[in-house]
């Protein structure tokens, strides 16, 4: 019988199958394993060549230099047995030129290490500093990303914190020991462990690694995420094997057809593209239903590991469920229990006896829990995870992810006008194409809500609340001057770096973000319903008797 395993372990199961790339930079790697000094005999110097010494009573003790080569041959070795590639390399040219090549092969690497001292014409500190700050403005600019960067250096540890923590101030580094983590809203999954070379060498380098990752990234989504990129990667020669060249002429084939069609022939390209993308993207969607591995990382026994290691010491309360106007905070075994809970009776043991969730005369226990609004939290009453993920859940793009993309005006599109009023596009996809001139686009006006909302998008400093309402009573119709050369309507960046759209009116409206085809389509259809209603004109006794 396979053991169980904890949280932690499993997590970093989950971490070491993810983590392919490690880059090492040292302008003193050594491309041979470590010497063995164990067996070494000391030698006695001359009094000409003691150097420096320490006293100790009557006995003197030479203290040896420590050493600043990182032994390539060792890390890379201990990697390659966990199935990870270590590439190693020492800067060489200008400092311009060596920290664009750093810069370059770190920032798509899982984990980047860095050496403190570099001889290469700056001092120290200096070049990694300015590695990791380059890194930083990338991640900032493409939304956020997580990353683990080590420092690892002959140096004392805590005097190169000291000097990053002023160094990267910018970036509002938070310091625990020689571990620093960042409040910018887009590093808050960073990391940079500073680690002594004479405190751990390069085999104990790779677990010790590997552990921090599995700390910055260990949790139930986040796991299921790595889980399912280590699945594509795995099967990435298979999904190759099936999106062929053979497939080229059938696919040029899809591209003539719609060239064929007069009322498709300027877009040819663009919905072939579209069809490609969703054929490859439902072909990932349908590995990963079937993957075990992402199964796994989600499994009951795995939910039912994660309070432990939430909260290990049983009698905190850490755990806090609200519902409704009541608020209930409790332990890790008490939050095992509900998560376990598969029979009704179980349930409304723990309902009960545990957080004090009690029906009445009306309401049976159950129906009680089943009807309110449930919000888990932990430490706080904070609703900003349950944001992020209805955000998730709905949006396709947002101003936060948004990169170097330039946004059309099509369905399900959300722009805001000056007067913070807010517009969802309900165009049909087809009427947003092909276009000339000024076109007259169809939008349901919602507003923000911090009561009751239906959608949710991130903003740069936050979360829009949205109320969107199916109603005829909130259509509006606004003119946009289409681009000649895309046939689209087509946005522009503005000077804080947003895009917006022109109306024919000459009033600029912002682009927020766009709702996944699925969402908007929901939203068209509920519309569409109070369309069709038939408008009766009935005796009121009996219309009132309806309701």
């Amino acid at each position: 019988m396979t053991p169980v395993l904890s949280f932690k372990e499993n997590s970093k199961k989950i971490a070491q199958h993810f983590l392919q790339s490690v880059v090492a930079v040292d302008d003193n790697i050594k491309f041979e394993p470590r010497p063995d000094l164990s067996n070494e005999k000391l030698i006695e110097p001359d009094d000409a060549d003691l150097g420096e010494f320490e006293t100790g009573g009557n006995k003197q003790e030479v203290t040896p230099a420590l050493s600043h080569e990182l032994y390539y041959q060792d890390l890379s070795h201990e990697f390659a047995i966990k199935g990870i590639i270590c590439g190693g390399f020492a800067p060489e040219g200008d400092v311009a030129s060596s920290l664009k090549a750093v810069v370059n092969t770190s920032k798509n690497a899982d984990i980047t290490i860095l050496d403190w001292q570099m001889d290469i014409g700056a001092p120290d500190g200096e070049f990694a500093t300015n590695t990791i700050l380059n890194i930083s403005e990338i991640d900032i600019k493409e939304g956020g990303r997580t990353r683990l960067i080590c420092i690892y250096t002959a140096k004392e540890a805590s005097a190169v914190v000291d000097t990053l923590q002023k160094s990267l101030n910018s970036l509002q580094p938070n310091v625990s020991k020689c571990t620093l983590t960042f409040g910018l809203s887009n590093l808050t999954h960073w990391k940079i462990e500073v680690v002594n070379k004479g405190d751990t060498q390069e085999i104990e380098l790779c677990e010790y690694l590997i552990d921090s990752f599995t700390e910055l990234t260990a949790g139930l989504l986040s796991n299921a995420a790595l889980s399912s990129i280590a699945s594509i990667r795995d099967n990435t020669h298979n999904l190759l094997h099936k999106f062929n060249k053979e497939l080229d002429t059938a696919y040029l084939s899809h591209v003539l057809g719609l060239i064929s069609s007069p009322d498709m022939r300027e877009q040819a390209n663009e919905v072939a593209f579209d069809y490609a993308v969703d054929l490859i993207s439902e072909e990932l969607k349908s590995e990963l239903q079937i993957s075990q591995i992402v199964k796994d990382s989600l499994s009951k026994e795995i939910l039912k590991s994660w309070p432990q290691h939430m909260s290990p010491k049983q009698k905190a309360n850490r755990f806090k469920i609200k519902m409704g106007s009541k608020k209930v905070e409790f332990n890790n075994k008490t939050m095992e229990k509900l998560i376990s809970a598969s029979k009704e009776e179980d349930l409304i043991t723990v309902l009960e006896d545990d957080l004090d969730i009690k029906g009445n005369k009306e309401t049976s226990t159950i129906d009680t829990f089943n009807k309110a609004l449930i919000q888990l939290s932990f430490d706080n009453y904070s609703t900003e995870p349950l944001l992020d993920l209805c955000s998730l859940e709905s949006t396709r793009r947002d101003i936060v992810s948004l990169k170097k993309h330039t946004p059309v005006l099509k369905q399900g599109t959300l722009i805001k006008c000056r007067h913070s009023k807010f517009y969802l596009c309900i165009q049909p996809v087809c009427d947003t194409v092909r276009l000339t001139g000024n076109q007259s686009f169809t939008f349901i006006e919602t507003r923000l809500s911090n009561g009751d909302f239906t959608h949710v998008m991130r903003k740069r400093d936050g979360h829009l609340k949205l109320k969107i309402v199916s109603s005829v009573k909130q259509l509006k119709s606004i003119c946009f001057q289409a681009n000649d050369e895309k046939k689209t309507v087509l946005s522009v960046i503005n000077a804080n770096e947003t895009p917006e759209f022109l109306s024919e009116a000459n009033e600029k409206y912002e682009w927020c973000g766009e709702f996944k085809f699925t969402i908007s389509q929901a939203i068209v259809n509920g519309l569409a319903a109070q369309l069709a209603r038939v408008g009766l004109d009935s005796f009121e006794w009996l219309r009132q008797k309806q309701k």
